[in-house]
């Protein structure tokens, strides 16, 4: 069960507990869902062109790297 979200963001890594956030799903929230509640909590539109990635206990935001 995932206890937290960081995202690299204008910069900056931050940091969110998810049950802090809006999800229905707090331990195991989808991609669409977990983008859109950090979304609401940074006061932006979208994060087109975030990845998420699930680790033990921790989801990482990131933008997507260009190969």
């Amino acid at each position: 069960m995932f206890e937290k979200v960081t995202i690299k963001y204008d910069g900056e890594v931050l940091e969110f507990i998810l049950a802090e956030l809006d999800l229905a799903t707090p331990g195991e929230p989808s991609d669409g869902e977990l983008l859109q509640a950090i979304c609401l909590r940074l006061g932006v539109n979208s994060l087109n062109g975030y990845d998420v990635y699930r680790a033990e206990t921790v989801i990482n935001v990131a933008p997507s790297g260009d190969y």
